[in-house]
């Protein structure tokens, strides 16, 4: 999820149903192929928001909710700390999911 909007109603109803969160597990992302040369404002504005703004919001909207001794689990991927061909914008978008959980 990238829009905050939908982040607050999503938690709202959460609150309403249970009142808190005991573990969030955080994995949204995309992935779309391209080289440099190639690519389009679109695909890089795609990628941030979901794989970088999606993920910053999700836990941090999520952190009032988080019963003691709660857990956050992020996924991230090898391409965050390796990359590879294709992925000139989808491996730094997982380097910083991996940096946030470290932050």
């Amino acid at each position: 999820m990238s829009k905050i909007d939908e982040l607050d109603r999503l938690y709202a109803r959460v609150r309403e149903a249970r009142g808190h969160i005991d573990i969030l597990f955080a994995n949204a992302s995309i992935a779309v192929p391209h080289t440099f040369g190639t690519l389009t404002e679109d695909v890089v504005d795609r990628h941030l928001d979901v794989n970088i703004k999606g993920l910053v919001f999700t836990v941090e909207r999520a952190l009032p909710l988080l019963s003691d001794g709660g857990s956050i689990i992020v996924t991230s991927s090898v391409d965050g700390v390796k990359g590879g061909p294709g992925r000139s914008v989808y491996s730094p978008t997982k380097a910083a999911g991996r940096n946030l959980v470290r932050t």
